[in-house]
């Protein structure tokens, strides 16, 4: 399937059916890691969309433990549980995960209508107010700044009753750094990280924030990897 007719379905809100079975990484990059190993959850993934695009990766990760899916926006969160809803252990958390004190917190949406756009306008949902026009400016009529439930990575590890988890999942529009920055690693060492580094020191930007993020996991024992152009892997050396 080519990658335009690829962009063509998802302006009309269908997923390509041979990118919807992609894994998230490649797994030559799979040394130290695998789902078989996981104790208690499988998967924690913070900024999980639609569902579509990990649908059956999140269904393998439930066949070896419990899955828990995070996503703010509450139209795509609407989606994330008509995709999953045949799946028993996998929970899902209608809010956004930062380290906001406050019980609620900005969040600028895209519409129901972004894609019509570009064929990602639905996935440049950020607290950062100008993430998705950065990428496009016309975007500015396809993003809606919406109020919405936050907790923390340590409050959601406590409601999810979490004492182990394999694989970290993060893809949260440049807010993956300040998660992992702010991560409970005294408590839950994740045996794997995803985490997007493309935009770590603002939209398409690498910088300090990368470089001390990168310093932060080695410290921990993590072994980091730039899987693809987009997303790096650290896998905890234990």
């Amino acid at each position: 399937m080519s990658f335009i007719f690829e962009k063509l379905l998802a302006k009309i809100g269908i997923e390509a059916p041979i990118r919807s079975k992609q894994r998230p990484f490649n797994p030559r990059y799979y040394r130290g890691f695998a789902l078989e190993n996981t104790k208690d959850y499988a998967l924690l993934m913070i900024g999980a969309h639609n569902g579509v695009k990990t649908k059956y990766f999140v269904k393998e990760a439930a066949e070896y433990g419990k899955v828990c899916l995070v996503e703010p926006v509450p139209h795509l969160f609407q989606t994330l549980i008509k995709t999953h809803s045949e799946l028993k252990n996998v929970f899902l958390v209608n809010k956004c995960v930062t380290n906001a004190t406050a019980d609620m917190v900005d969040f600028f949406a895209p519409t129901q209508n972004a894609n019509r756009l570009q064929h990602y306008g639905d996935q440049l949902g950020s607290l950062n107010k100008e993430h998705a026009t950065n990428h496009d400016k016309r975007m500015i009529g396809y993003i809606e700044k919406i109020r919405v439930p936050c907790i923390s990575a340590e409050s959601l590890l406590n409601a999810m009753k979490c004492v182990d988890i394999n694989l970290l999942y993060l893809d949260t529009e440049g807010h993956d750094v300040e998660i992992i920055k702010n991560f409970p690693f005294n408590k839950i060492q994740p045996k794997a990280i995803l985490f997007e580094h493309k935009h770590t020191d603002g939209t398409h930007n690498l910088g300090p924030k990368f470089a001390s993020t990168i310093k932060l996991l080695n410290n921990l024992g993590y072994r980091i990897q730039c899987v693809d152009r987009e997303n790096c892997l650290a896998i905890h050396e234990s």
